[in-house]
């Protein structure tokens, strides 16, 4: 099977965020959660509420379909975003 792009991206992106956490302290880690917190607060005051359980369903999946694979790449690199941010260890902000 070949790798698509939201599989390249995912890897990328996760690989970005793991080194970032790696050396993130735990304060800095607790300001990254706050962040994504209020992003998503923000996100359900425009757009409606986020199911929890289709969010979870996601994250335990076995299986995904490129479409899901493609919402964890963004995800990832929304995460890679605000720990750079947050770190100050990555300059620019890939997210638009």
């Amino acid at each position: 099977m070949e790798t698509t792009e939201n599989q390249k991206k995912f890897r990328e992106y996760y690989r970005l965020a793991n080194q970032l956490m790696e050396v993130a302290k735990r304060d800095t880690l607790a300001e990254v959660a706050r962040s994504l917190a209020l992003l998503v607060t923000y996100y359900e005051s425009k757009c409606g509420r986020v199911s929890m359980h289709e969010t979870l369903r996601l994250l335990q999946s076995v299986e995904s379909t490129d479409e899901e694979v493609g919402m964890a790449a963004n995800a990832m690199e929304y995460l890679t975003a605000v720990l750079g941010d947050t770190t100050g260890l990555v300059n620019d902000d890939p997210v638009h």
